[in-house]
C-alpha cells in the first residue's frame, strides 16, 4: 500500500469514528455500551500499520469532542489513549504475529489489543478519576467499565473487525507485503537475493546441462503445447528455455538476477525467448499466459500467498502453474540452508504447499518423494464476491 492509499483511508476511518457514534447517540449509554469509535480505529491500524493506527486513534475522539462534543472532556484523555493502543497495536501484531493462519493472526492480534488497550485506558481513568481522587477508582470499575458494561462492544469488535479485514485481505486491498515494520522489506528481500544469485552466476553449474529427456519426464505431461505462451519464472541460467523454444512455445523468462539473465541469453539455444530482469511480485504482462513454470526456485519466494495470487493474475483462465523439483524435499531444504537461509523458506510437503493454493487453484498434480517435487495448479474460474445477477432476480 502506498502512503496516499494508506492516508486516504485513515482519514475515511477518522470520518467514520466521528460519524458513528452519532448514528448510537439516540441509545442512552451507546458510547460505553457500544464503542462504536473504537471499529475505525481497530480497522485501520491492521490494514494501514502502527503508525496509522495510533494517528487515527489519536484523531478520532479529539475532532469528535471538538465537533460533537462526544465523548465529554472527562472521558476524552482516558478515551484518547485506549484508542492510541488499539491503532498501535492491532498494526504491530497483526505484523507480528504470522501463524500461516490469517484468521487466526487477526484474532490473536486483536484479543492482545483489545486487552492492552483496555488496560491502559483503564490506568489514565485511574490517575484522572474524580480529579486525582485515585483511592476512588477501583478494580471493580474497572472491570465494570472495560469488560462487563461494554460487552456488547467486545462482541460487535470480535465479529466485525476480522470479517472487515479479511475481506480487505481476500479482495487485495492489502497483500501479505503489507504485513511487515519495514515498509521496504520486500525491496531489501528482492535486492538482496538478487546480489546473493548475480555472484553465483560466473559459477553457476547447476542443472545446466539438463537434457531434453530429462525436461521432459518433469514437465512432459504438463500438457504444454505447439503455440502455448509460457512465463518461466526465477529462469535463472534459462534451462527450459530451449525445450520450451523448441516445441514451439512463446517464452517469456524472468529473473531478479541480472548476471543469470545475461547466461541465460548467452545460450544461442535460448534466441527466441523474450527475458527480462524483474520481480515476480511485480511483474506485469499485457497478455495472460496458458502455463507458468517454477523450476528449482520455489524455496525464494517466501511470501506465498502473494505468489499464489500474483500467479493467478498472470494465468488465462484454465492455465496451469507448475511448481516442481527433480530432487526429494529434504535435499532443497538442505541446499537452502547456511548461507542461504535467510534468502528462501523451507519447503513444506507438497499436501501442505497445495493449501495455500486451494482457493484459487484446482489441484490436478501433488506429489512429493525421492524423484522429485511437483504441484500441478489449474486456474479455477473468477468468482465474485457478490454476484450481482442473482440480486437483480
Amino acid at each position: 500500500m502506498s502512503h496516499t492509499k494508506k492516508t486516504v483511508f485513515s482519514a475515511i476511518m477518522v470520518s467514520v469514528g466521528i460519524l458513528l457514534p452519532l448514528v448510537f447517540h439516540a441509545i442512552p449509554n451507546a458510547g460505553a455500551i457500544f464503542a462504536p469509535m473504537h471499529l475505525p480505529v481497530l480497522v485501520a491500524g491492521f490494514i494501514c500499520g502502527p503508525l496509522y493506527g495510533i494517528l487515527v486513534g489519536l484523531i478520532c475522539p479529539l475532532l469528535s469532542f471538538i465537533m460533537t462534543g462526544m465523548p465529554n472532556a472527562a472521558y476524552l484523555p482516558n478515551m484518547m489513549v485506549e484508542l492510541f493502543f488499539y491503532g498501535g497495536c492491532t498494526g504491530l501484531f497483526f505484523r507480528l504475529i504470522k501463524t500461516r493462519f490469517l484468521v487466526l493472526d487477526i484474532f490473536l492480534s486483536l484479543i492482545v489489543s483489545l486487552l492492552i488497550g483496555r488496560i491502559m485506558g483503564g490506568f489514565v481513568a485511574y490517575m484522572l478519576f474524580l480529579g486525582g481522587r485515585r483511592d476512588s477508582y477501583s478494580w471493580t470499575i474497572f472491570f465494570t467499565t472495560y469488560f462487563v458494561t461494554c460487552w456488547p462492544a467486545l462482541i460487535i469488535q470480535l465479529a466485525t473487525v476480522p470479517t472487515v479485514v479479511g475481506i480487505a485481505r481476500k479482495v487485495r486491498f492489502f497483500t501479505e507485503a503489507d504485513r511487515h515494520l519495514d515498509p521496504n522489506y520486500h525491496k531489501k528481500q528482492i535486492a538482496k537475493q538478487s546480489v546473493f544469485f548475480d555472484n553465483l552466476a560466473a559459477d553457476w553449474r547447476v542443472k545446466e546441462t539438463l537434457s531434453d529427456g530429462q525436461i521432459d519426464s518433469l514437465i512432459g505431461d504438463a500438457g504444454i503445447v505447439e503455440g502455448s505462451f509460457v512465463l518461466d519464472v526465477a529462469c535463472g541460467n534459462g534451462v527450459l528455455d530451449g525445450y520450451l523454444s523448441d516445441k514451439g512455445c512463446k517464452v517469456d523468462a524472468i529473473d531478479i538476477s541480472r548476471q543469470m539473465i545475461l547466461k541465460a541469453q548467452a545460450n544461442p539455444r535460448n534466441a527466441n525467448v523474450n527475458y527480462s530482469v524483474a520481480d515476480f511480485y511485480e511483474y506485469t504482462s499485457a497478455e495472460k499466459y496458458d502455463f507458468i513454470l517454477l523450476f528449482d526456485a520455489y524455496p525464494h519466494f517466501k511470501d506465498k500467498i502473494s505468489f499464489a495470487e500474483k500467479a493467478y493474475s498472470l494465468l488465462k483462465d484454465g492455465g496451469a502453474l507448475w511448481i516442481f523439483f527433480d530432487e526429494c524435499k529434504e535435499k532443497i531444504n538442505g541446499y537452502h540452508s547456511g548461507g542461504a537461509k535467510d534468502i528462501s523458506k523451507a519447503l513444506l510437503s507438497a499436501e501442505e504447499e497445495a493449501k495455500l493454493f486451494k482457493r484459487k487453484f484446482e489441484i490436478i498434480e501433488c506429489s512429493d518423494n525421492e524423484n522429485g517435487f511437483r504441484l500441478g495448479l489449474k486456474k479455477k474460474p473468477y468468482k465474485p464476491l457478490i454476484n450481482l445477477e442473482k440480486i437483480k432476480k
